[in-house]
C-alpha cells in the first residue's frame, strides 16, 4: 500500500522532542496492539488535562440532552457542539483506526510530516491523527490520506 503524509507547521521547537515520543508511543503501540492510556497520558504531560474535554457528569447530561434534540443537519453549525476530544475517545479511535504509522520528522522551525499508512480505503482516523499535531499547537498544512 502507498506511504501517505500529513505536512504540518508551527510546532514551538520547545515541544519538539514531546512530539516525538508522544508520536513514537503511539506508532509502537498501536504495532504491538495497545495503546496504555495512562503511559500516554503521562507523556503529554499538562497537555493531558488542557487539550481535551473533561465535562463533569451535569455538563455532558446537558450536552448529551441538547445534542438528542437538535436535529443532525444543524449540529455541524452548533458551535455548542464543537467541543474538543475526549481523551478516550481520542485513544480508542486511535487504536481502532486502520492506519500503521511510520515516521515522524520535524526541523527545527517547527515544520515536518507523518508519514503513515492507510489499511483501508477510507481507513478513519486521519482526523485522529491530525489531532496529534494539534495537541501541541501545530498547523495541519496538507493531508493526503483519504
Amino acid at each position: 500500500m502507498p506511504m501517505n503524509t500529513i505536512k504540518f507547521a508551527d510546532i514551538p521547537q520547545h515541544d519538539t522532542d514531546d512530539l516525538v515520543e508522544v508520536f513514537n508511543y503511539i506508532a509502537e503501540s498501536k504495532r504491538g496492539g495497545h495503546i496504555d492510556e495512562d503511559k500516554l497520558a503521562g507523556l503529554l504531560k499538562e497537555r493531558y488535562k488542557t487539550k481535551f474535554w473533561w465535562p463533569t457528569e451535569e455538563e455532558k447530561t446537558k450536552w448529551f440532552k441538547k445534542w438528542k434534540s437538535t436535529p443532525a443537519a444543524l449540529r455541524d453549525d452548533d458551535p455548542y457542539f464543537k467541543t474538543p476530544w475526549d481523551f478516550g475517545s481520542w485513544v480508542d479511535a486511535l487504536q481502532n483506526s486502520e492506519i500503521n504509522y511510520i515516521k515522524i520528522e520535524i526541523n527545527h522551525a517547527g515544520e515536518g510530516n507523518i508519514q503513515f499508512e492507510q489499511l483501508s480505503f477510507p481507513s478513519g482516523g486521519l482526523e485522529t491523527t491530525e489531532e496529534i499535531i494539534k495537541i501541541f499547537d501545530g498547523t495541519i498544512v496538507s493531508n493526503d490520506g483519504i
